[in-house]
Formats: C-alpha cells, sequence, structure tokens
C-alpha cells in the first residue's frame, strides 16, 4: 500500500511561519457541484496558509480529483439499486511549503491515466495531474480509495 507523502518542513519558511503541519478537510455530496465547493475550499485554504503561489496549481489538480472521484461514486450510485447520495472526502495536509490534496471516493476502482484522443471530451485529467504535482498515486482503504496529490514550489 503506497501513502501520500507528509511534506517535510524546511528550516527557511519555517523561520518566518509555524512549522506545525496543518490541515483541513471537507465531505461533499458526490454530485456536479461538489469540484467547485472543493475548489473554493483549496484556494481559501492556500491563501490562509501563506501558499498564494500554489493556489491556482493545487485549485486545478483538486478540481480533477474531485471529479473523477464524483464519476467513480455515481458508478456507485448505479449499481447499488438504492437511491442514494454517495460522498467524497477532500483533505489538505501542509508543513506551509507544500499541500498534499487527498480525495477519497467509495469506489474500489483505481484510477488509470489515459492519454485523451484529439477528439475525446474527457480522459485528461490524470495527465494533467501527472503534469502539475510534484507526485501522485493512489492507494486503497478498507472502503474505497483515496488518489492524492503533492504541490510544491517549482524547483523543489
Amino acid at each position: 500500500m503506497i501513502h501520500a507523502p507528509v511534506p517535510t518542513v524546511e528550516s527557511e519558511k519555517a523561520s518566518t511561519t509555524s512549522s506545525a503541519p496543518v490541515q483541513t478537510d471537507l465531505e461533499l455530496a458526490a454530485i456536479a457541484t461538489a469540484p467547485s465547493c472543493a475548489r473554493g475550499l483549496v484556494r481559501a485554504v492556500a491563501y490562509e496558509w501563506g501558499l498564494s503561489e500554489l493556489a491556482d496549481t493545487a485549485e486545478l489538480v483538486t478540481s480533477e480529483l474531485v471529479t473523477n472521484a464524483v464519476q467513480a461514486s455515481g458508478r456507485l450510485r448505479i449499481g447499488s439499486g438504492t437511491p442514494m447520495v454517495p460522498v467524497v472526502k477532500l483533505w489538505l495536509v501542509s508543513d506551509r511549503i507544500s499541500i498534499v490534496v487527498h480525495v477519497w471516493d467509495g469506489s474500489e476502482e483505481m484510477p488509470v491515466r489515459q492519454d485523451g484522443a484529439p477528439d475525446q471530451e474527457s480522459g485528461r485529467g490524470l495527465m494533467l495531474v501527472e503534469n502539475l504535482a510534484q507526485d501522485w498515486g493512489a492507494y486503497r482503504k478498507a472502503a474505497g480509495k483515496v488518489v492524492w496529490a503533492l504541490i510544491s514550489p517549482a524547483g523543489r
């Protein structure tokens, strides 16, 4: 099982800000508006944590991961035969230098990076994540899976 890295505190920034890791989380209904809610949280938190330079990238990566989680959750709803609205969970962890975005959904189907053809409307999300994040991955939980991405300043 591969778990997401926990950012480490580097001394240059630790001297000007708190070195204690920070985190926040949000549980969302797995519906079409979840990605925009997640983007808003990520942007606000990045600014609150003094990581405004990471806000755009973290917001885009989060949007892709939450969109994928909502889609995977939709397949669960169809397969269950009962009326339910699954949830997705977003949590962010930071050392105030980097941010690790984690997204959980109840599907056990692991993500697969695809090369989207020019005429395809979808299938490029993980390719974007791979190119924007310093690292990313996924691991199974007892129920569902977590997909994570490490967002770091350029050159780190």
